[in-house]
């Protein structure tokens, strides 16, 4: 679940979007920032940069599931094949912020 958020600014300047930029500036940016790869996805990042993120992370599959006037319910799969990669990179994930339930 994402606020809902169109992939251009001028589908964002309505008074929801204005209120998710205001706080995407000031929480989701800098966390987004924080992290080892610092994409800054916070200040709404529309469905379409989110289909790449998943896409790039090995999920295979990705649609809009459902969506309200307030979020986008997104849906990603990993195809058949592409479970083991995407075990490791979890793995890998899990190694770099100390996750020993994951390592097992």
């Amino acid at each position: 679940m994402e606020p809902f958020a169109g992939d251009h600014l001028h589908e964002n300047t309505n008074p929801v979007g204005r209120l998710f930029y205001a706080a995407s500036t000031f929480i989701c940016t800098p966390n987004s920032l924080s992290q080892e790869v610092g994409l800054g996805l916070g200040a709404q990042a529309g469905e379409g940069r989110l289909r790449s993120v998943f896409k790039e992370a090995g999920f295979s599959r990705f649609r809009r599931a459902a969506e309200t006037p307030f979020n986008l319910i997104l849906e990603a799969r990993v195809s058949k094949g592409g479970a083991e990669g995407l075990i490791r990179c979890v793995r890998g994930l899990s190694q770099k912020l100390r996750w020993p339930a994951v390592n097992g």
